[in-house]
């Protein structure tokens, strides 16, 4: 077990130990290859992964208690842990293979040092709200899991929040976000994983494929849909690519006061402009907030990522048999 702790008994953090650790870091995890990546996402397409226990005991950190998210999946077992006096937050990884929700995870770890520090430097003055991403301050890793220990955050979800906050915030970080991403070095860029167009281009039919030959029922309006992302090609900008939470709902941010914290990053990339406003328009209960934050920020869904985004999750294999898959569901509106 490989363990790197900068965590002191008061909850603050050893700053002496962090250079230590960032050097250390590239021999405990290091970055997927996209070749990983793509045979990690098959091995979740066919093999349902088995559930996780919560352990009551992670290294040195004690559970104090579990924390459950309303989604019927758990693809990771999550809970607030105590060291001494001091609260910390866990996301824990288990499996025999590693599939996309272990290298879902490994990316939140890599990136975290870069937007922790990008967002604690880049706060303006006249800013109302700060806005940052809880910092990573321990991993340990077996051969079979992988934890990563996050400061713990004390403060509410924006779903707790009125539509027009909830739009208003959500509108602040899609700004934040792009700003950031111009603001990314070169190298800083290397850190995290790309999805330019060439990648929807080349990936798409292989999904377009796999979910109609595992869904024969459903493949003719897979495919319409398919059909319909071709006519769209000329309308995308190929150029430019900005920072993409990809899940950014509002149960992924947690307000303290003016502080705003981003959670559960691991899916974050530089793609096409759009896709977070995108991925948000799907979901039926957020369609208000969408059109709010849509006006404010002058943008519209971008239909070549709608697409795109329906056809890769049209099927989750490790949702429960009565669950309505609403990417399914979008599908049959638009082409059924």
């Amino acid at each position: 077990v490989y363990r790197r702790n900068k965590i002191l008994g008061n909850g603050r953090i050893n700053k002496k130990n962090m250079n230590k650790i960032t050097k250390e870091k590239k021999e405990i995890i290091k970055s997927p290859t996209l070749l990983q990546m793509t045979i990690s996402l098959i091995f979740s397409l066919v093999i349902k992964s088995q559930p996780i226990t919560l352990p009551k005991k992670i290294g040195r950190y004690k559970l104090f208690h579990e924390v459950k998210k309303d989604t019927p999946i758990k693809n990771y077992a999550i809970g607030i842990y105590r060291l001494g006096k001091s609260k910390v937050f866990i996301k824990t990884w288990k499996g025999n293979l590693k599939n996309i929700n272990y290298y879902l995870l490994v990316n939140e770890y890599l990136i975290n040092k870069i937007l922790y520090e990008k967002l604690t430097n880049n706060r303006k003055r006249n800013e109302k709200y700060t806005f940052r991403i809880p910092q990573v301050i321990d991993i340990i890793k077996s051969k079979n899991s992988l934890s990563i220990v996050f400061e713990y955050i004390n403060g509410k979800t924006l779903t707790c929040f009125p539509l027009k906050d909830q739009a208003k915030i959500l509108s602040k970080i899609f700004e934040k976000l792009e700003n950031l991403s111009i603001s990314l070095s070169e190298e800083e860029k290397k850190s995290f994983p790309k999805r330019t167009f060439l990648f929807y281009l080349i990936s798409l039919p292989f999904l377009t494929f796999t979910n109609m030959l595992l869904n024969p029922r459903d493949s003719k309006v897979i495919f319409k849909a398919f059909f319909k992302f071709l006519t769209v090609l000329l309308n995308v900008n190929r150029t430019k690519l900005t920072l993409a939470h990809r899940d950014l709902k509002p149960h992924n941010v947690i307000i303290n006061g003016t502080a705003v914290f981003i959670i559960d990053s691991g899916r974050m990339v530089l793609t096409i402009s759009g896709y977070d406003i995108t991925y948000l328009s799907i979901e039926d209960n957020l369609q208000s907030v969408v059109e709010i934050t849509s006006k404010r920020l002058g943008t519209n869904i971008n239909k070549f990522l709608e697409y795109y985004i329906l056809i890769q999750h049209c099927k989750w294999y490790e949702m429960p048999g009565k669950y309505v898959n609403m990417y399914m569901k979008n599908l049959y509106l638009k082409f059924g």
